[in-house]
């Protein structure tokens, strides 16, 4: 079939069709979607591979030595921290001298706030005071009305003792 227009430009092929072991799946994509001509195509796949093959080589030298810096820095900061903590726990007598001071100073803490607690919650003295003196008051009511009781108990049993005598 020849095309009726001369004028027209050749047609298209992308690698992506041809036959043979298939590209990445990104290149793929970039062929297939691009509108581009066969030696564009073939650039923009080389120029992926060579990105991807040799990342330091497409990137800024000094972007990467600033990178590798940032990383030395961290790593030498994390020592820096690891180290302080070991003397720190070494001078304060090692994990098991540090938890038993913990320990400790969480229980006299914990005593502390129970007293306190205590100390809000205690009955004052007056009022202590107050509440033994009304209980005494109640105790003797009590008492006497029981004296009373046995004494009237008593003189019953009194007068029938007398009633008995007489009547024999």
């Amino acid at each position: 079939m020849v095309d009726p227009n001369p004028n027209s430009s050749p047609p298209r092929f992308s690698i992506g069709s041809s036959p043979g072991p298939l590209p990445p799946t990104r290149a793929v994509q970039r062929w297939s979607d691009s509108e581009e001509g066969i030696a564009d195509d073939i650039f923009s796949y080389r120029k992926g591979q060579y990105a991807d093959a040799f990342p330091s080589y497409s990137s800024s030298p000094i972007r990467s030595r600033r990178k590798h810096n940032e990383v030395q820095n961290r790593k030498v900061a994390q020592r820096r921290v690891a180290h302080r903590d070991n003397s720190t726990v070494k001078v304060r007598g090692g994990n098991e001298e540090m938890e038993k001071f913990v320990m400790t100073s969480e229980r006299e803490r914990e005593l502390r706030r129970l007293k306190l607690q205590a100390e809000e919650h205690a009955i004052r003295m007056d009022e202590v005071e107050k509440f033994e003196k009304e209980q005494r008051e109640e105790i003797e009511d009590e008492e006497l009305l029981d004296y009373v009781e046995k004494r009237e108990q008593c003189e019953k049993e009194l007068e029938q003792m007398l009633a008995d005598l007489l009547i024999t």
